[in-house]
């Protein structure tokens, strides 16, 4: 029987979260108001099955509604929320709110009537089930709504300080779940005997869901979505849906707008605002500094020869390679076409020059395609502060001068001094 109680969870868990992504993934054909049906179902399934227990393990008992249902209609939430703008996460839960609240009154008026003198119950449910379903209902809808700005707050701070897209949406899931368990337990079951064992049975049965429910919107999310765009986050009246996520995806965009879109790296626009203050940092500390001026060898041999789309795979495998460079780099950005530059906080011109000589032959080792026919190989030049010059823009002509040196002198080479 145990066995049974943990395999109809697990089913109830997956079918919960299929149908979530599916009608989700299904949205450009149907809209999301097939999912958010399915989401007012749930709140009603949620408070019919709260009251039911699932025997999991000898002495703990779980109930679905609350464990799965509940969990399963919150990583809903967050999952519109992510790949969705703020308006359609505040019209999701306040039509959910709405909705609930006209059931709810529903209910109450038919226990009234079946109270009614000459009202025939041909099922024999007593006026109290509507009456008390309506009041679990409501209860629900309370917590529903905090939840969901508790979510909408603490994904934006995870967002913002954690590293992983499953670390945050678990994070976020699970840490809302597990305080709405403390909330709504403490307050209606304190002064059982058996309280804190409802309380543990009730956090680590929502802590697996919550995780379950992460790791297949991580999955779905990393496989089948592109990065959200920005929406339109100012229609209607702001409230905290509006705020937070113009804050989320306007510092997307910041972020996006300083990288260069084929290798990931940052881009001119950003280098040539940002190494003065890095200079500036090295002066202070008096530390040294070190540029890298990096041109691709022959690229233009490589373009004409085997087409653009090899170019692209050669320009990111070097980037690659510069990124992964020891001692790593402060700041790697791409300069022009085929032309890279690289600071080094900390380093000397002497161990910025052995740095960069182990670059140039990791570069000639790479393998971009079996049918590139032309050996890969940098030529770069290096220049260093305090040694070479004082500013930021003295150190990008001394290396952009050592860096064509190198060129003239036959390329694949290091050249630092001159």
């Amino acid at each position: 029987m145990l066995r049974d109680g943990v395999i109809l969870l697990a089913f109830q868990a997956i079918l919960l979260g299929i149908a979530v992504l599916l009608l989700f993934r299904l949205r450009p054909l149907f809209g999301l108001v097939p999912l958010y049906v399915l989401l007012g179902a749930m709140q009603i399934l949620q408070v019919l099955s709260g009251a039911i227990l699932v025997s999991a393990t000898p002495g703990i008992a779980v109930s679905p509604g609350s464990a799965v249902l509940f969990s399963a209609g919150l990583a809903a939430v967050l999952l519109v929320y992510i790949r969705e703008d703020a308006l359609e996460t505040r019209r999701l839960i306040y039509a959910l709110a709405a909705a609930n609240i006209i059931t709810g009154a529903l209910l109450v008026s038919i226990g009234w009537q079946v109270d009614a003198p000459g009202t025939v119950n041909l099922i024999g449910v007593p006026a109290a089930v509507f009456k008390r379903t309506a009041y679990d209902l409501l209860v629900g809808t309370g917590l529903l709504v905090l939840d969901a700005l508790g979510m909408v707050i603490l994904y934006e701070a995870l967002a913002h300080r954690l590293r992983g897209l499953f670390v945050t949406v678990a994070g976020t899931i699970v840490t809302v779940l597990c305080l709405d368990s403390v909330v709504y337990i403490s307050s209606t079951l304190w002064d059982r005997p058996d309280y804190l064992h409802i309380l543990c049975v009730s956090i680590v049965s929502k802590a697996l869901a919550g995780l379950w429910f992460a790791s297949i919107i991580t999955y779905y999310l990393q496989r089948h979505e592109r990065d959200p765009d920005a929406g339109d986050v100012d229609a209607g009246p702001r409230d905290v849906f509006s705020i937070l996520t113009y804050r989320q995806k306007y510092e997307l965009i910041k972020a996006a707008s300083v990288r260069d879109d084929l290798t990931g790296v940052y881009n001119r626009a950003y280098f040539n605002a940002h190494f003065a203050d890095l200079l500036q940092a090295a002066r202070e500390a008096h530390r040294p500094l070190a540029l890298w001026f990096v041109d691709i060898d022959h690229f233009k041999l490589i373009n004409d020869s085997h087409g653009h789309a090899a170019g692209d795979r050669v320009i990111s495998a070097i980037a690659g390679a510069i990124v992964r460079s020891r001692p790593p780099a402060e700041c790697v950005a791409r300069y022009g076409g085929e032309e890279f530059v690289a600071v080094l906080q900390g380093v000397d011109i002497e161990a910025a020059t052995s740095a960069a000589e182990r670059l140039r032959r990791e570069v000639e080792q790479l393998q971009v395609a079996d049918d590139l026919d032309i050996p890969l190989s940098i030529t770069v030049g290096v220049a260093g502060f305090p040694g070479d010059a004082a500013t930021a823009a003295e150190l990008v002509e001394i290396a952009d001068r050592r860096l064509y040196a190198g060129k003239n002198a036959g390329r694949n080479r290091v050249i630092s001094t001159g």
